[in-house]
């Protein structure tokens, strides 16, 4: 599919690994390449869901490396898409509650740089933050 025709077979098959040094050695590959390659739209929806997927990851250094993903993205794309940003912020969000002292720093450095991008609709940001969290999403999980 999309990650495929971007990255090639065996980038994408690390990233969809069980191994967490594969997952992330495939997105520091991505934001390599990007500094190379020019994104088209269809390729930019489908990178914001790569990072999505990256920041949900249980482990933290490949948390990390979706964070520097997400920052390349955003430098290479005129327009962030609402329905990502909102999803990501509010990963961003409740990755603040972590016990890592490095998730909650990154989380915190991830958000002040999502609004500074011009990519990116400020009003994004404050609604997915102002938004009611469910219970669910409350309990951590």
């Amino acid at each position: 599919n999309k990650v495929e025709e971007l990255f090639g077979n065996y980038v994408t098959r690390c990233l969809f690994s069980q191994n967490w040094v594969l997952r992330d050695a495939a997105l520091c590959k991505m934001t390599f390449s990007l500094s190379t390659q020019a994104i088209s739209d269809d390729g930019g929806g489908a990178l914001f869901r790569i990072i999505e997927f990256g920041i949900v990851d249980k482990n933290q250094q490949v948390y990390l490396s979706a964070l520097v993903l997400l920052s390349s993205t955003l430098a290479q794309t005129e327009r962030a898409p609402t329905n990502h940003i909102s999803r990501i912020v509010s990963q961003l969000l409740q990755k603040l509650s972590d016990s890592s002292r490095k998730v909650v720093e990154g989380s915190e450095i991830a958000l002040l740089s999502l609004a500074n991008f011009e990519c990116v609709d400020l009003s994004q940001i404050v609604n997915s933050s102002l938004r009611k969290i469910k219970s669910k999403e409350s309990k951590g999980g």
